[in-house]
């Protein structure tokens, strides 16, 4: 049992249309690893975070086309015939769910059905890949931009000794509410004064994480 099990893996592991996912997702994976482990970096603030999520979003849109697809299967026939195989078509079951459009009126037909196996492939596995990716990325660009609004004028401490006190006011009062808790309220005005002092003794762009260490 278990050897039939077994060529019968090693069989569909064979079909052009898995190898050529294998091929998308080393290259998904690829780009979401690097930038995965920049974030993990104790030197990357908020800011540096979300340029490189968006730079990796922007990599994705970009590779929603025709042309990017074609490319992934040029790369996985190179592939296929390296590993000799015989069939390089794209076919078989495709486990995503069938993408559609949502009705806008009650008269009109649903969607036809992809009837191709190279489009259909293109639709339901590669564009509806991308869509996930794209969405998620997207949402948590979003948290970083909240979070950003709240902390970007602390990225470099020494710039707020140049800066007039009306124009933080609101940020600082923002920043107070976000870090006080129920046994201590932070007082807004204390708190501008303490920082404003802070940056005449840092050294100017020397990042959060220092500044961090100066304090302590």
């Amino acid at each position: 049992m278990t050897t039939h099990e077994a060529k019968s893996l090693a069989n569909l592991i064979k079909y052009y249309t898995f190898l050529s996912s294998l091929v998308i997702w080393y290259d998904v994976l690829l780009h979401i690893n690097v930038v995965s482990k920049s974030l993990q970096s104790i030197t990357t603030d908020v800011s540096d975070a979300i340029c490189m999520i968006r730079k990796t979003k922007e990599y994705f849109e970009k590779s929603r086309t025709e042309d990017k697809f074609k490319s992934y299967l040029i790369n996985s026939k190179e592939l296929a015939s390296e590993l000799e195989l015989e069939d390089m078509t794209i076919g078989g079951t495709i486990t995503a769910r069938r993408w559609k459009k949502p009705k806008q009126f009650t008269y009109k037909g649903e969607d036809e059905p992809v009837r191709d196996p190279k489009q259909r492939y293109k639709v339901e596995f590669y564009f509806h890949l991308l869509d996930i990716i794209i969405a998620s990325l997207d949402e948590r660009l979003t948290q970083l931009k909240s979070h950003s609004d709240s902390f970007d004028f602390l990225y470099d401490i020494s710039s707020l000794k140049d800066i007039p006190r009306d124009v933080h006011s609101k940020k600082f009062s923002k920043l107070s509410t976000i870090l006080q808790d129920d046994s201590k309220d932070l007082n807004s005005d204390k708190l501008c004064d303490e920082l404003k002092v802070l940056s005449t003794l840092v050294t100017p762009g020397i990042g959060l994480a220092e500044t961090l260490k100066f304090i302590e």
